[in-house]
Formats: C-alpha cells, structure tokens, sequence
C-alpha cells in the first residue's frame, strides 16, 4: 500500500470516519446526515471578541 493511502486510511480510522472516493462519502453524508471526511486535528481559532474575556 503507497505511503499517502495508507496515512489517509489511519486517519479515517483514527477518526472514525468513511474512507473511499469523494462520491462514496457523499453518499455516507446523504444517508446519515453527518459529516463523513476527516477533520483537522486543532480546534477553531478563537475570534476576537473571545479573546478579551
């Protein structure tokens, strides 16, 4: 298995998520209405009226 598939593979199952072509996770995504893909690994950045609290 190439190197890139198999880092795209532990980062599906690391997230539980759907792995396979674009239009298999769209399909996932219609019929479980939840996001399929894998998400970055940080959280969102703070906005700025969050910060001055």
């Amino acid at each position: 298995m190439a190197d890139d598939n198999l880092a795209a593979n532990r980062a599906c199952l690391q997230q539980q998520r759907a792995f396979g072509r674009d239009d298999f996770r769209a399909m996932v995504e219609a019929k479980t209405q939840r996001f399929a893909g894998v998400r970055t690994a940080h959280r969102p950045a703070r906005g700025a009226a969050e910060r001055r609290k």
